[in-house]
């Protein structure tokens, strides 16, 4: 499955769900949808030898940016599942991770007269 990854990588770069849906439509799974689980275990992995990379790319307003950067920094809990970063269970705010919220929460203003 390596092959077909960095084949369908190499056309165009895609997001998880969008990946899997591809590769159902390979002959190698004869349309059955590969488990998604394993898929990104394996892309996780094939990261890890530097095959391939991931990041965040400018989306849609309500596509779960914002949530999956607060759940990483342990500032929410998911209502299902676990999160980890670097192997280690996220339980709760963690140190070395910085975040900046995208909404002014907290302004600034000078502290000398006018």
């Amino acid at each position: 499955m390596h092959a077909a990854i960095l084949t369908l990588l190499a056309r165009e770069s895609t997001h998880g769900c969008e990946l899997v849906n591809r590769l159902a439509r390979l002959r190698m799974f004869h349309g059955r949808k590969p488990d998604p689980t394993g898929v990104y275990r394996l892309i996780r992995h094939m990261g890890q030898e530097g095959l391939v990379r991931s990041r965040l790319t400018p989306s849609p307003s309500g596509c779960g940016k914002t949530t999956l950067l607060r759940l990483a920094a342990g500032l929410d809990r998911p209502t299902r599942g676990s999160v980890y970063v670097g192997g280690d269970l996220v339980d709760g705010p963690r140190q070395g991770i910085g975040f900046v919220s995208q909404d002014p929460a907290l302004s600034f203003e000078s502290a000398r007269g006018a």
